[in-house]
């Protein structure tokens, strides 16, 4: 190695078979190889985007500073862990963490400009990686590849930080001058808000739409070879992509209407876009930019930002206007007096000078024209997605983006304060000076009240009784109703209210409330409490291990049952010989 040449040295580190950790060591074997390797910062460059080619054009790092920037993001990822496993006690009362809880991770984010970049990806390698299976009937290593708890508090952050940042980037695009708040924008920023284990890059989005209107053109050159979009440079149509068309003063009639005929053929024929029917065929994907331009299938509103977009492209303006729930396309040719045509999505692009409904448009003209409809469309696409939202989680979403796109709204404010105080969330965010809201969230109740977990509130050992039958980990099935579902906790009798008792007719059971009633997470991610009377062994323990909330009780699965966290293990330390005793069982019984 002594006599190796530098050149050949350096190609030898930078190879991507060489980890980092490889080429540290062999830069520590002798003085003239850390003299090459060590302080040879083209090498730690590579290596650097070598571990992380998604951030290449995201980070700020000073060309000269590499191996100090991957010394810095180990130190980041080591602390990201201890944060994560500190979590798990601390929350594991918590059904849902509030932004203060998420205070020491602003604080973390916020000591570094490349911080969030690095947080981000650890978290996202956590939360949505694959791993192999762990083997172990124990408790595991918190850091162990694959940990439910790890995974489970990697999630809540990842959406905390997100979309704290998501908050920012919105704030930053509203602030564009208007020729330059593009619906496409702000439609991916919703993307990315609802869809934190995805990074959906504007940048790839901006490139989908490109590559439609290139279709575009290529069948109007085609299709009618002297419309004069045939004859437009690529200089001119970058300039359309990137700043609204002023008007379609450049175009005649039928010149235009060919162009927007091909973009309904393209979109419709050619790459068979659907409308969704959002109330009878909800999929949570039809209201985002990134997945529908997959699935080419959207809702009306997200369709029209889409035909929006690739219009721009082509040096056409087009704008969109709203009539709940309809929603349309239109645009008007400057003639004496002024024509508005309408673009119907629903048949497939047609052509008419009549809307389905009545809808007041004004001359963009004019000086007195709407509010920017950018953030207008994107008010109304979150407002048509929470119409269909049925869990808490995502309506809690919902409701803080609404709050971020119009922070004056008093109604979204009071519904996500009613929220906060279901899920038992502090809501001092929340207040902003509104005295109604402080003495609502200053209500005794507000901080204890939780309806939907019913759970012990102390850390402290449960001492077991004998007629209790089943332990913590367990999967089962429920002998009425018939769902499996996996017990994260049980009480010695049922501690349920007299309304939930009586709504329940627990009176009619053979034992009633003088029997175990363990809490359990259904297959649908359901909290429910049931008698022991009602549970029965499950032959089939094959339970989604991935729901976002079995992490909170448990580290993994091994053979028929789920493996408390260290946490969970604390409570229940006497569960573990009946988890195994029936183990034996279902095994001896499959045996068979």
């Amino acid at each position: 190695m002594e006599r190796l040449p530098v050149e050949l040295i350096e190609k030898i580190s930078v190879d991507d078979g060489l980890s980092i950790q490889d080429a540290i060591n062999l830069s520590l074997t002798c003085r003239r190889l850390q003299d090459a390797i060590r302080s040879n910062n083209g090498i730690w460059n590579i290596k650097f985007y070598q571990l992380n080619p998604l951030l290449k054009n995201k980070l700020e790092v000073p060309q000269e500073s590499y191996y100090d920037e991957l010394k810095h993001l180990y130190k980041v990822k080591k602390r990201i862990m201890i944060m994560l496993e500190d979590m798990s006690e601390k929350f594991y009362t918590v059904q849902e963490l509030s932004h203060d809880d998420l205070k020491e991770w602003e604080d973390f984010v916020q000591e570094y400009c490349n911080n969030y970049f690095y947080i981000v990806q650890d978290l996202l390698e956590m939360s949505d990686g694959k791993f192999n299976p762990i083997e172990s009937a124990g408790m595991i290593p918190f850091n162990t590849p694959g940990h439910l708890t790890q995974k489970y508090y990697a999630l809540k952050v990842l959406r905390g930080i997100r979309q704290t940042y998501l908050s920012k980037m919105w704030r930053q695009y509203i602030a564009k001058p208007p020729e330059q708040c593009f619906l496409e924008e702000g439609a991916t920023i919703m993307a990315e808000w609802f869809q934190c284990k995805r990074d959906s890059d504007f940048e790839e989005i901006s490139w989908c739409l490109d590559d439609i209107a290139d279709m575009v053109k290529k069948q109007v050159q085609i299709t009618y070879p002297n419309s004069p979009l045939s004859q437009v440079c690529s200089e001119q149509l970058n300039a359309w992509r990137t700043s609204k068309i002023p008007d379609n003063d450049n175009w005649n009639f039928n010149d235009l209407c060919d162009v927007l005929k091909t973009i309904g053929q393209v979109l419709f024929h050619r790459l068979n876009f659907q409308i969704s029917d959002q109330y009878e065929d909800f999929n949570c994907g039809d209201f985002f930019l990134n997945i529908a331009l997959q699935t080419k299938r959207a809702t009306l509103p997200l369709l029209a930002i889409i035909y929006d977009a690739v219009a721009r492209r082509l040096g056409i303006r087009c704008e969109i206007s709203m009539c709940s729930p309809l929603c349309f396309l239109w645009f008007c040719m400057i003639d004496e007096p002024v024509v508005y045509y309408y673009i119907d999505l629903s048949a497939e692009g047609k052509i008419s000078r009549n809307a389905k409904c009545h809808i007041q448009i004004h001359n963009t003209r004019e000086a007195n024209h709407p509010p920017t409809p950018a953030t207008n469309i994107i008010i109304f696409l979150v407002s048509h997605f929470r119409q269909l939202v049925v869990d808490y989680v995502t309506l809690r979403s919902t409701l803080e983006f609404q709050q971020v796109i119009d922070p004056n709204d008093h109604r979204i404010r009071n519904n996500l304060a009613a929220l906060y105080l279901r899920l038992n969330i502090s809501a001092v965010d929340l207040q902003n000076g509104d005295s109604r809201l402080v003495v609502f969230c200053e209500r005794p109740n507000f901080r204890t009240h939780c309806p939907t977990d019913i759970y012990h509130t102390l850390l402290e050992p449960v001492k077991r009784p004998e007629y209790v039958q089943f332990a913590v980990g367990m999967v089962m099935k429920h002998k009425k109703f018939s769902y499996r579902c996996v017990i994260f906790n049980w009480d010695k009798e049922c501690v349920a209210s007299p309304t939930w008792i009586s709504q329940n007719q627990i009176a009619d059971l053979k034992y009633g409330t003088k029997q175990p009633f363990y809490n359990v997470i259904g297959e649908d991610y359901s909290h429910r409490y049931v008698a022991q009377e009602n549970l029965m062994l499950c032959k089939d323990t094959n339970m989604p291990q991935d729901n976002g909330v079995l992490g909170r009780y448990f580290s993994h699965f091994h053979n028929t049952y789920f493996v408390p966290n260290r946490v969970t293990e604390k409570l229940f330390p006497h569960d573990g010989a009946i988890r195994r005793k029936f183990e034996n069982e279902l095994i001896w019984q499959s045996g068979l």
